[in-house]
């Protein structure tokens, strides 16, 4: 699977399954893309030809991105491959994953 769009952040405790969220999860629009929990998915910024590794542990409507990461507030796993600061979002993205 291969998606482009907007990569954003959310701040919500437990994912699919109750499962507790961690660094480094996220998750997937549920009305495009629902795979299984633990799925790698690869986000490449497309502007800066930069990628990092997430894990879907969640899903849900994401009505102005085609992934969301999840943040405890104070650690930012996107950072390294936003255009500016550690809040940004990633506006040029590309995901990608094989589906399990």
């Amino acid at each position: 699977m291969t998606g482009t769009g907007r990569i954003t952040y959310f701040t919500g405790a437990i994912g699919d399954h109750n499962n507790s969220l961690k660094l480094y999860d996220c998750a997937t629009k549920i009305s495009v893309d629902d795979v299984s929990s633990g799925t790698k998915v690869t986000a490449t910024n497309t502007y800066k030809n930069k990628t990092q590794y997430f894990y879907k542990q969640s899903c849900g409507s994401l009505p102005s991105a085609i992934l969301d990461i999840w943040t405890d507030g104070t650690t930012y796993p996107i950072k390294d491959i936003t255009t500016g600061g550690t809040l940004d979002n990633v506006y040029s993205a590309k995901i990608t994953h094989k589906a399990s």
